[in-house]
């Protein structure tokens, strides 16, 4: 500052604060006791500005005790979750996770106001350019069948078509894929049974002879607890996205961004992760 202006600012604290902030000495301008504890104070205020405005804010996952919430179907939790509890074990020790289901109105308010960080997995009802984006794999069907079945080493269309079914009805979005490709296409389904729960469909296709059309990361799942077996759907269904969807007000929020790079680093293109 030029001496002129220093001279108008100190008139005006003097005035503020009603005190002469500082006076001459032998030593040359010293403040005064109240010169000195506002100094004080400002340098603190200050210097809580930098670290924490114009520096930007800081993460550091080793130390957090954030909840990091997730919105995804119950069948994603079963098949990507446990891959993630292991990864933060290490890397976010100190966290912990949370994931629910949302309709998709609800779902959009939660993720608008944080309460949801990350929907994991199909929602392609999270449009607009509220939401970012990134996809992580592409995912496909199979179908279920019990160990033993006569259609477990090849299914044909006839017999897709001959055999009962047992439809899921939970509010998985993929399935919608399914439906829509047979319906199209006119292809008929003997439907035996319609449940909302795929934790009850490995006892069900185990002890009957009904086929379930799965996305093929749960039918492995359940594949690798015995007794049933896996075949490729004798029509060509489309595959599906699997993708995490982030609010625009947390693209660059540090927490959100580490987050966004573990999953990307797990189950994106460049990983180990495979379906």
């Amino acid at each position: 500052m030029s001496q002129p202006g220093l001279s108008t600012a100190l008139a005006r604290l003097r005035k503020h604060f009603g005190d002469p902030m500082f006076v001459r000495t032998s030593e040359g301008m010293r403040p005064t006791p109240r010169g000195t504890a506002v100094a004080d104070e400002a340098r603190a205020v200050l210097q809580r500005v930098n670290e924490k405005v114009l520096n930007g804010p800081h993460f550091v996952p080793e130390e957090t005790t954030t909840e990091f919430r997730f919105a995804m179907p119950d069948v994603a939790e079963m098949t990507f979750m446990p891959t993630l509890i292991e990864a933060f074990r290490t890397a976010a020790p100190r966290a912990t996770l949370h994931t629910a289901s949302y309709a998709p109105r609800d779902l959009e308010l939660a993720m608008e106001s944080g309460q949801v960080d990350i929907a994991f997995g199909y929602f392609p009802d999270l449009k607009g350019s509220a939401f970012f984006k990134q996809r992580l794999m592409m995912h496909g069907f199979s179908c279920m069948l019990r160990a033993g079945h006569p259609a477990a080493r090849r299914l044909t269309k006839a017999m897709f078509s001959e055999l009962e079914h047992v439809l899921v009805e939970a509010p998985t979005r993929s399935l919608e894929l399914v439906d829509n490709y047979l319906d199209r296409r006119h292809i008929f389904r003997k439907v035996r049974l319609r449940t909302m729960h795929y934790l009850t469909l490995p006892v069900l296709v185990a002890s009957t002879d009904l086929v379930a059309t799965v996305p093929s990361a749960v039918g492995r799942f359940f594949a690798d607890l015995g007794q049933i077996v896996l075949v490729e759907p004798p029509y060509d269904i489309p595959k599906f996205p699997i993708q995490q969807h982030w609010h625009r007000r947390y693209d660059q929020d540090p927490r959100s961004r580490w987050l966004r790079e573990q999953i990307a680093r797990l189950f994106g293109s460049g990983s180990n992760w495979r379906l």
